[in-house]
């Protein structure tokens, strides 16, 4: 063996023996380049490393992005742990076909008793969710009961606030998931990907205490850090008002903001 074929043999020991440093989840979220202003880029990176919400790309997250109503579905599921790998034969809704790629997210959070769809057995595949929808959603999932709280509301817009979601919005603001913004809650403005991922990291860190938590005793709406936006969105159509008062409909509860949601 000659002087070069001697040195390649060793260097190319040397490389086989080396430890390969893989990139993790958690350095892979932090680099996303477009959540550095965002609010809510710790919440973006924490639920990122745990598998709860993932990039569009391999880049950028899209924080002030709309999210549809089936892609909150995801998030909710995988926040709560539901089961998923069984999902009925059957599709619950007419527009989430078992070919849908969120059919087995969605049909886990109807069995958990989360999600009701908008009506006519439509779940609004493709509605952009709203801010007073997610509350919702959030709080049927807390596991607490609302019922008698929407007389605590004291936002100056709560007469715009579906009958059906008032409860649920006063319990948010109660459990300090929400707070809205100088005193208005726009229940109808459409959620972006980082309030959503905000409101989600709350909420686990509400679960986390077991729900030992106290609530304010005197639940007030304070303003927020961050501005009411209503984000352009990147998928999803407009966001049906046909069965926003139904009280079998999610539409009561499609998506709250995160925007406007702090502890």
């Amino acid at each position: 063996m000659n002087k070069k074929q001697w040195i390649s043999s060793i260097l190319a020991a040397a490389v086989l023996s080396s430890p390969i440093i893989m990139p993790t989840k958690g350095s892979a979220a932090a680099s996303f380049i477009d959540i550095d202003g965002s609010y809510a880029k710790k919440a973006i990176v924490e639920l990122f490393d745990q598998g709860i919400v993932t990039g569009v790309g391999e880049s950028k997250f899209y924080p002030t992005s709309n999210i549809t109503r089936q892609d909150f579905a995801i998030i909710l599921a995988k926040t709560l742990k539901l089961d998923v790998s069984n999902p009925p034969a059957l599709p619950t809704f007419l527009d989430v076909p078992t070919s849908n790629y969120a059919y087995s997210y969605v049909e886990a959070a109807v069995k958990a008793g989360l999600i009701k769809g908008t009506g006519s057995n439509l779940f609004g595949t493709g509605q952009n969710l709203s801010r007073q929808d997610m509350v919702v959603m959030f709080v049927r999932a807390l596991g607490v009961n609302p019922t008698g709280k929407a007389g605590t509301l004291q936002f100056a817009d709560s007469s715009q606030i579906a009958d059906y979601s008032k409860d649920f919005i006063a319990a948010a603001v109660e459990y300090g998931l929400i707070t809205g913004y100088n005193n208005f809650f726009n229940p109808d403005a459409k959620v972006d990907r980082q309030a959503v991922a905000l409101v989600a990291s709350k909420f686990l860190k509400f679960k986390e205490n077991g729900n030992t938590e106290q609530p304010a005793s005197t639940p007030t709406a304070q303003p927020s850090k961050e501005p009411v936006t209503v984000p352009t969105p990147v998928v999803g159509g407009s966001s049906s008002s046909q069965s926003e008062h139904s009280s079998n409909s999610d539409t009561n509860a499609p998506m709250v903001e995160s925007t406007k949601f702090e502890a």
